[in-house]
């Protein structure tokens, strides 16, 4: 018997329900099932595909496999390309246990299930076919050398790119060039063979904006073919002025002319057919794949827009949107020929009536273009294109600048009673209806309706226009009797805006925007390859991941600003915020504005410019530290001539005081000769030791490079304090603490030295009774501490904060010229070690010099 149990079938795509080719599909899926009798739940399930990373669309199919572990499922259908690779790419067991039927595949990637053996897989493919299309193009356009294949980064888009190289290499003279940076112009192929056919491979991901629009720019004898369709790419035709021939029927519309592809009821309808095998017992494995036959189908609108005959068309062509007066012309014909006598009959018995109103009717007219004439003056001075159109959508008045815009050669006058849609029509986005639109809203409700921005004007020649404008309803008193519309030209002001952003793109300057509906920032796609910002593909950052990348510092700066703008207490902003980019964080500045659309109630959009400011940012630094360090030259520099005068002069007058006594006549006696020289003696000494602390000091700051050798400290310490006894007071205690065994280290020898006797006789110099204490350990942690500690005047607390300032002294009446604690300060800091100070005055002081472990030979540590 057979199971009344109804089949469950899950139909997954990945576009919108209201795309009217997954409409077909599914209408074609059901029909399928009712042929055969099976009684079928389907359920169907829309993968949203739009701005989408493919790890989020195999997440949300993973999620919506596991949801049917606990309900019965039969068999799955997986419609289009983009639906096929993530559902396979997921690895989900469902993908290997359960019957899948695929449909409206382009290229079947195998690589996605044929290595895992899947035999529970078969369907529908359309196996588009580039060289029919080549010469489809040759038939309707004549001559083509001039290929343009366009195609994103997704493995369809991959497939597709390889399909069109080894089809199309087969085309006589066939040249490709993929992934060329350089846009070759038609003056450039002219220079080159006329016989060649250049086939030019352009893959969204790799190129930029001005690439891909002169890619879609027209040039004669050239097409484009959208070799693999997406949501988020489904407007390219509309934006270029090439024609662009399609190889699927996926988003069939949108500026695209036709081509050769499937019929989505087709596709859909043989998709259920499989389905019904395999829910009746056939098994999978023995249904082959396959492949729909392609037809050639054609948008009427785009065949009128590029002057193609339909006597051009391939003679099985399928017209799609034809106006009723082409499908059914020889019966309107029959029709109008009845119509004509009935109108005849119709006429006569009319011509009484007409007759008798004539004298009324001109009564009117007269009056009619008394009013026509004062408005054609008030129309004349305005430079705005103004219209102004009956209700039966006549012209009954136009100025000159609506004439120039539209390119209309003939007197104003010879327009007037001309039905506007003759000589134009206003669209919007592929809305051919969209005038119509605003007359029907404008009827009802009387108001003055604002164009959209994109908003274009089609002249009869079929040329397009970009304008800005308004439609407005005419009444005279209480009654309606038409429509004016105004409107600019605006197409120089759009192509200067696209040149001023190229301009910024070659400056680092980069364009964004705010999504408030989906939460997200776009970016230009040239920012996320020069920053190395990781692009999902779609050029977008989710608001939680852009605020994420703001350092914690500047978030709350980050956010007041932009709530200004949102709260319109301003309506620009610069905000410079550090950004983590490249592992770190980096200077930007942000210029950020809104649109406010009236038109659009809730229309407010945040956009604006960013930079990368790194670069000012550390000049600035820079600058900030020169003027410092050029301040703190000059006032050392003041300091040093201040101290120089002082610390120079004063030997230097003892020096001459005494060499003029020795000189002169005077009788000194021997004994006091020689107080003379020993006082100049020591005076020069102290001359001597102010250059060399100077000289010091300066080869030290310079760079100078240190020497490092192994030296005994405790040798050194103990011919220090050796050398230096003999300038003891008689009242101070010489103490020395050091370990028993010898402590090496490794550092210059002569700069050690420097630093130990500087740091003695600066103790011995300010220590009148008492002692001073000399010692070195090496500490737990294993670095070495050398210390001198003394009981002379003592530092005040004030004073500690300078003490190793130059050529500062505690006492200026002492010798020296201030610099022996500096030159310590800088040995120690060449060493990479740390030097202080405690002490209370008039209590004594103690120097201490701790340097590092690595300074250290291990050998000598005995003493942990």
């Amino acid at each position: 018997m057979q199971n009344k149990k109804p089949h469950n079938v899950l139909v997954i795509h990945s576009s919108n329900k209201n795309d009217s080719w997954v409409k077909d599909l599914n209408r074609g899926i059901k029909k399928a099932f009712d042929d055969k009798n099976l009684d079928t739940q389907i359920k169907e399930y829309y993968l949203s595909s739009e701005l989408r990373t493919e790890e989020a669309r195999q997440n949300e199919i993973n999620k919506l496999l596991d949801s049917y572990k606990s309900k019965p499922l039969d068999l799955i259908i997986v419609a289009d390309d983009d639906c096929f690779y993530s559902f396979f790419a997921t690895e989900h067991p469902y993908t290997h246990s359960k019957p899948v039927i695929f449909a409206g595949i382009d290229y079947v990637i195998s690589d996605l299930f044929g290595v895992h053996n899947h035999k529970n897989v078969t369907g529908i493919t359309n196996e588009p076919n580039f060289i029919e299309t080549y010469r489809l193009a040759v038939q309707l356009f004549g001559m083509i050398n001039n290929i343009q294949i366009i195609a994103e980064n997704s493995p369809a888009g991959k497939a597709a790119i390889e399909d069109a190289k080894s089809l199309l290499l087969n085309i006589p003279n066939a040249v490709i060039k993929e992934d060329s940076l350089q846009v070759d112009t038609w003056e450039s192929l002219e220079s080159e063979s006329t016989d060649s056919v250049y086939i030019y491979i352009k893959n969204l991901n790799k190129i930029n904006g001005r690439q891909l629009m002169e890619s879609m720019t027209y040039k004669p004898h050239s097409f484009c073919i959208m070799a693999k369709w997406s949501d988020f790419y489904s407007d390219l035709p509309l934006m270029g002025t090439a024609p662009f021939l399609m190889i699927n029927n996926e988003g069939f519309g949108d500026g695209r002319i036709g081509g050769y592809m499937a019929e989505n009821y087709e596709v859909g309808y043989e998709a259920g057919n499989m389905a019904a095998k395999v829910l009746t017992g056939t098994p999978v494995d023995s249904i082959p794949v396959k492949a729909i036959e392609l037809k050639p189908i054609f948008n009427w609108t785009q065949l009128q827009r590029w002057n193609i005959s339909i006597d051009k068309l391939p003679a099985n062509s399928i017209i799609l949107n034809i106006p009723m007066a082409i499908r059914y012309s020889n019966l309107i014909i029959y029709v109008l020929i009845f119509s004509g006598l009935f109108i005849v009959i119709v006429t006569v018995s009319l011509i009484y009536i007409l007759n008798k109103e004539k004298k009324d009717k001109k009564l009117a007219q007269n009056l009619l273009l008394n009013k026509r004439e004062e408005l054609e003056v008030t129309m004349k001075s305005i430079r705005e294109s103004v219209i102004s159109i009956d209700k039966n959508k006549q012209i009954f008045a136009i100025n000159q600048s609506a004439l120039d815009s539209l390119g209309l050669k003939k007197d104003i006058h010879e327009y007037i009673g001309t039905d506007i849609f003759s000589i134009f029509n206003i669209t919007l986005r592929g809305n051919e209806n969209y005038l119509i639109d605003i007359f029907d809203s404008l009827d009802k409700n009387y108001l003055s309706y604002q164009l959209e921005k994109g908003t274009t004007i089609v002249t009869s020649e079929n040329q397009s226009l970009l304008i800005e404008g308004t439609v407005s309803s005419l009444q005279t008193m209480d009654n309606y009797t038409g429509w004016i519309i105004s409107f600019k030209d605006i197409t120089d002001e759009f192509i200067k805006k696209e040149l001023h952003t190229l301009a910024m793109g070659d400056a680092h300057v980069y364009a964004w925007r705010y999504n408030g509906k989906k939460d997200v920032f776009v970016f230009e796609e040239v920012f996320f390859r020069e920053t190395g910002v990781y692009d999902n593909g779609k050029h977008t950052i989710h608001s939680d991941v852009f605020e994420g990348m703001i350092h914690p510092e500047d978030y709350a700066n980050w956010s007041k600003q932009i709530n200004h703008i949102l709260q319109r207490k301003s309506e620009k902003q610069n905000i410079q915020l550090r950004i983590y980019i490249n592992n770190k964080y980096e200077w930007w500045s942000f210029n950020v504005t809104y649109i406010n659309n009236p038109a659009l109630s809730t229309s407010f959009t945040l956009f604006g410019l960013c930079m990368n400011i790194q670069t000012f940012k550390e000049t600035e630094e820079n600058l900030r530290i020169a003027k410092n360090k050029a301040e703190e030259s000059d006032k050392l520099k003041s300091i040093f001539l201040s101290n120089m005068s002082h610390e120079i002069r004063t030997p230097l007058n003892a020096i001459v005081g005494f060499s003029n006594l020795l000189t002169s006549d005077d009788n000194f006696t021997a004994e006091e000769k020689s107080i003379f020289v020993t006082t100049i003696n020591e005076k020069c000494e102290i001359l001597l030791t102010l250059i060399n602390d100077i000289l010091d000091l300066s080869r030290i700051e310079s760079g100078l490079p240190f020497n490092p050798e192994i030296c005994n400290l405790t040798l050194i310490i103990e011919e220090t304090l050796a050398s230096e006894k003999t300038n003891l007071s008689k009242y101070v205690i010489l103490k020395k603490y050091l370990p028993k065994e010898p402590v090496f280290i490794k550092t210059d020898s002569l700069r050690l030295r420097q630093l130990i006797r500087n740091l003695i006789s600066n103790s011995i110099k300010f220590t009148r009774e008492g002692y001073i204490e000399v010692g070195c350990s090496i500490n737990r942690n294993k670095n070495l501490i050398f210390y001198v500690e003394d009981t002379g005047l003592g530092i005040s607390l004030k004073e500690q904060k300078k003490i190793f300032e130059r050529f500062y002294k505690t006492d200026n009446f002492s010798q020296g010229g201030g610099l022996g604690l500096s030159i310590c300060k800088v040995i120690v800091d060449r060493m990479s070690g740390e030097i202080s100070v405690q002490s209370v005055q008039g209590e004594g002081s103690k120097f201490t010099v701790v340097l590092p472990y690595s300074s250290v030979i291990e050998s000598s540590y005995d003493n942990e």
